[in-house]
């Protein structure tokens, strides 16, 4: 069996390329604890071997798939409080996954089991099916609502991966499916989703920022670089003006109450950050101290780390010393600030509430 679930992944990531590096991260392990096959959140991929033995390489192929998605979709980390309700979200997320997946056994669910239409949501899926009798939920499909924790929430058990791992692999995943272009539409859509902030960054450093951004790209300076010659109207040498770049600080917070969902969000908006900036920024990584602090042009340079409490205060503080025009602090906002610093602060909340942002603040809410 060991071997027919090794030639499964390897077809698995032919025929899904792009979730190679995925695929080869999760560690594989028999058990006759789950029915089919389960992964936890931290990547470690139980499989049932009476089940394996029904199935042709193909369709395990499918099945490995489908709880890679799990993983990437952080479906274990986005589950209902209510543990009771967690074989419900499950069948959610198989939902969302299998309508853009081919090759899986029979018995399967789809949207279509439960007259459902396709392409929508996780959480939409979910509150379809609350309207259903729970009876009618559970007694379709094979394996329904137990793809163990890492799509239903619940037990954390041991695995190859940390939290950090998943957030990465995710965005190098997002990279490779923009990079193929033919996917299926809810694979663009999740790609999309990882990568693209939220904010739209060059209109945020021109507008929103007001004071701050305003001031700083408003600020010029002189030249004697050689002009153009078209240009040139008398004989002496005068200065041109460049316009001048504001020095931004950015601090991203790897505390422990930041999800992988919340990071991945946070590391799209400093791609769409650099972008509008068209230069490298410091960045400091920090949960109750700073970890790391690199001038950084691409987020590919930024490594996470962290895992900790949380004390942005304490990483504002530093990165106010090396006089920084605006200090960009991404946060779930479940921190202490400490006093104003020099520099103006924009504080971009994700995942949390910004009523406790100081009056200093300028802050912004991503949902």
């Amino acid at each position: 069996m060991e071997e027919k679930i090794r030639a499964a992944r390897m077809k698995a990531t032919l025929l899904y390329p792009y979730l190679t590096t995925a695929l080869l991260s999760i560690t594989m392990h028999e058990s006759n604890e789950v029915p089919t096959m389960a992964v936890t959140m931290s990547g470690k991929l139980m499989w049932n071997p009476d089940f394996i033995a029904k199935l042709s390489i193909n369709e395990i192929a499918a099945v490995l798939v489908h709880e890679i998605w799990h993983l990437l979709r952080m479906h274990g980390e986005r589950a209902p409080a209510d543990e009771n309700m967690h074989g419900v979200w499950n069948i959610a997320c198989d939902c969302a996954i299998n309508d853009s997946l081919s090759g899986l056994p029979q018995d399967c669910v789809y949207p279509s089991t439960f007259r459902m239409e396709d392409h929508l949501t996780e959480e939409e899926y979910y509150e379809q099916l609350l309207k259903l009798p729970r009876i009618e939920v559970f007694i379709k499909g094979v394996g329904s609502g137990d793809c163990g924790s890492g799509a239903r929430g619940g037990d954390k058990e041991s695995g190859p991966l940390t939290k950090l791992d998943k957030t990465l692999i995710a965005k190098y995943t997002a990279e490779q499916i923009k990079a193929c272009g033919n996917v299926p539409y809810d694979v663009a859509r999740w790609a999309e989703s990882v990568l693209n902030p939220k904010i739209p960054w060059d209109r945020e450093l021109r507008s929103r920022f007001l004071s701050s951004a305003a001031r700083a790209l408003g600020k010029t300076d002189f030249t004697y670089s050689k002009g153009s010659r078209r240009a040139a109207c008398t004989k002496a040498i005068l200065p041109g003006m460049v316009s001048y770049k504001p020095k931004v600080a950015l601090i991203i917070d790897t505390s422990g109450s930041m999800s992988e969902k919340e990071l991945s969000m946070c590391l799209a908006e400093v791609k769409g950050l650099l972008r509008a900036l068209a230069s490298r920024v410091t960045v400091y990584v920090a949960d109750a101290t700073v970890h790391s602090k690199n001038s950084v042009a691409s987020i590919g340079e930024i490594k996470l780390m962290g895992g900790g409490g949380t004390d942005m205060g304490f990483a504002i503080r530093e990165a106010d010393k090396d006089r920084p025009d605006i200090i960009v602090v991404l946060s779930d906002f479940y921190t202490p600030w400490g006093d104003k610093p020099r520099a103006e602060v924009i504080g971009v909340c994700i995942g949390g509430s910004i009523e406790g942002a100081p009056s200093w603040m300028k802050a912004i809410k991503v949902e």
